[in-house]
């Protein structure tokens, strides 16, 4: 059984990747205060490509990273050094959270490329929003990543009982064999009696692991105000930055405990969610991933949930086989007549290497779910017996796989 201990200054709320919470939270940056602050980078020294260079070289940038991070193609790590134009404006916020950029790094550049950012324009408010929240993971982020990698999360559970809820995991039948107990400084008075319990599931030869999540006080405060949440130590402090001080204090006998400690003051969403991957994940896991393959009929329609069709109405037909057509797909007389034919077995072939090719780069990329649908006709025959084969395929490379046969059962 693995438990993780998340004891965190963070706060929850929002990262600088959710559009949908544009709304709410874009309200958090006053008119006023966004020219302050974009006043403060609108005096550019050099050009635009001197500073971009400057960046990729202190950060030891190099194309493969800088495709990970920003979702841009690789060449354009080039053009950006390289080329005279300007690059564009999305271009640069993207830079700005890839990299964790702080707030006057990212308005600099765009100043040096020549934009200026104007308060009463929604795309140039959320474009600040983004840039002045680059920096914020939350705990919230990190129990995301750790739930899609097939861990249970429960949030401050009283110590007294995790010893029985340890026995109830272990009778769980496999359900509940990795179970992440999230902490914070709310129950600091447990602490002590936190611990015994830990050293005792130890003495019972329970894998139990903890991790410490930290931040810089200047990157928690931020957080707070941006969020607009109340310190769990508010109370009993004159000011937020006092809490803030207290609360490290207090979590400091936790920080010694812990197994693992990460300061998130400058990690990007995507190096948390690969350095949990790294010191969580079980052997083989390819990046918490997992792949959906269905079947259908296009005579149906496509499937909502696709992110990639692959269309096999070109295979020889089993439907025109008096003997195989009420069969379907899954029956091995009627996959024998599908791949019997070359064009399908060179398909497969095709299809299999694409595949192999592109599905470490969805994981790399941070993808949790990928969804492959395969159609046919009425989706009967052909695209059963594709969607069988390519679970199977996925499976070997090491991946979770769902398949499903979405219109198998029809009728006609």
């Amino acid at each position: 059984m693995a438990y993780t201990f998340f004891p965190s200054a963070t706060t929850s709320g929002g990262g600088p990747f959710h559009f949908f919470q544009y709304e709410v939270t874009v309200g958090i940056i006053s008119v006023d205060g966004f020219e302050s602050r974009f006043a403060l980078a609108c005096q550019p020294k050099g050009t635009c490509k001197e500073e971009i260079h400057r960046l990729f070289t202190a950060k030891h940038i190099n194309p493969r990273t800088f495709s990970d991070c920003t979702d841009l193609d690789s060449t354009m790590y080039y053009r950006l050094q390289n080329e005279a134009e300007q690059p564009k404006l999305s271009t640069i916020v993207s830079l700005c959270v890839g990299f964790s950029l702080d707030t006057l790094t990212g308005y600099h550049l765009i100043a040096l490329a020549g934009y200026t950012l104007l308060p009463r324009n929604t795309l140039h408010r959320i474009y600040a929003y983004f840039i002045e929240n680059s920096q914020s993971l939350t705990i919230s982020e990190c129990n995301k990543f750790l739930e899609d990698m097939g861990f249970y999360i429960v949030d401050n559970m009283p110590a007294a009982m995790i010893l029985k809820f340890a026995e109830f995991c272990a009778g769980g039948n496999g359900r509940y064999d990795r179970v992440a107990l999230v902490y914070d400084v709310r129950t600091a008075s447990s602490f002590t009696e936190l611990f015994d319990v830990l050293d005792k599931l130890k003495d019972m030869e329970a894998q139990c692991r903890m991790l410490f999540l930290e931040a810089a006080p200047e990157v928690i405060i931020k957080r707070y105000k941006e969020t607009r949440r109340r310190h769990p130590l508010a109370a009993d402090t004159d000011s937020l930055e006092e809490a803030v001080k207290k609360e490290r204090a207090m979590m400091a006998p936790v920080k010694e405990r812990a197994d693992f400690v990460i300061d998130t003051s400058r990690t990007s969403t995507a190096q948390l969610r690969g350095e949990l991957l790294r010191l969580f994940g079980q052997e083989g896991e390819k990046g918490g991933m997992t792949v959906s393959v269905t079947s259908f009929g296009f005579k149906y329609g496509l499937p909502l949930e696709a992110d990639l069709v692959f269309d096999v109405r070109f295979m020889p037909n089993p439907f025109y086989m008096e003997d195989l057509r009420p069969r379907t797909g899954l029956d091995q007389a009627v996959a024998d007549y599908v791949f019997h034919f070359p064009q399908t077995q060179d398909y497969m072939r095709r299809l299999e290497d694409l595949l192999a090719f592109s599905l470490p780069l969805y994981a790399e990329e941070g993808k949790t779910s990928l969804t492959i649908a395969v159609g046919c006709t009425g989706g009967h025959h052909r695209s059963v017996a594709v969607t069988h084969a390519l679970a199977g395929f996925i499976h070997g490379l090491g991946y979770q796989v769902l398949e499903n046969h979405r219109d198998m059962t029809r009728g006609g």
